[in-house]
């Protein structure tokens, strides 16, 4: 009777790159949604305040005043009397703090958008990150003036909607992404350090 071999092609041991490569996959997987998480809240604020200097900037070109955007943000908790309130200090602190919090907000969207529809190797690449965050902030546009302004904030509405798709997409959406690439690439770092660690005899 011939002799059966039940042994298989991927019963091999793995190569030195293979288990490096399998434990990076694997710590990352687990790490991934947490870290996505964790680091897309403060760059959210990051790039929040990379969007609230250049709406401001907008503002003082277009001969507008400088505290508009603030009192814009403001108003989304207020309402629309602090457009006009003579007082500065109320919706300067109170726009900042909102501006803060919901940027933080969308910078946790994105962080799970990311790793939901753009798998590792794309996100270290900027070349195909910054798409997904120019995306992103379009995406941002659409609910924050295009829905939620028609529903609750219709104030929202009298704004420039082309500069501020422009600012939503150039100045929050795209560094946002350019963020999280770094980021991204920080931790495929710490990854393959920690990799070579394990694998490397004591």
């Amino acid at each position: 009777m011939p002799r059966t071999d039940d042994s298989s092609p991927y019963d091999r041991p793995l190569t030195e790159n293979e288990r490096s490569a399998s434990l990076i996959r694997e710590t990352e997987q687990r790490a991934t949604l947490g870290r996505a998480a964790a680091e897309g809240v403060p760059l959210g604020a990051i790039a929040g305040i990379v969007y609230a200097a250049a709406n401001v900037a907008a503002m003082v070109l277009l001969g507008n005043s400088p505290l508009l955007p603030l009192r814009r943000f403001a108003s989304v908790l207020l309402g629309p009397a602090e457009l006009t309130d003579a007082r500065p200090g109320t919706p300067i602190i109170a726009g900042i703090l909102v501006h803060l919090v919901l940027s933080a907000i969308f910078g946790l969207g994105y962080g799970l958008f990311s790793v939901r529809f753009m798998p590792r190797e794309r996100r270290v690449r900027a070349s195909r990150s910054l798409p997904l965050g120019l995306l992103y902030g379009a995406l941002l546009w659409i609910v924050n003036y295009q829905i939620a302004a028609r529903l609750w904030y219709p104030w929202f509405l009298e704004a420039n909607q082309v500069l501020e798709l422009a600012l939503h997409v150039f100045f929050f959406g795209a560094p946002l992404a350019l963020l999280h690439t770094m980021a991204d690439r920080r931790t495929r770092r710490h990854l393959v350090r920690d990799a070579a660690a394990i694998d490397s005899p004591a």
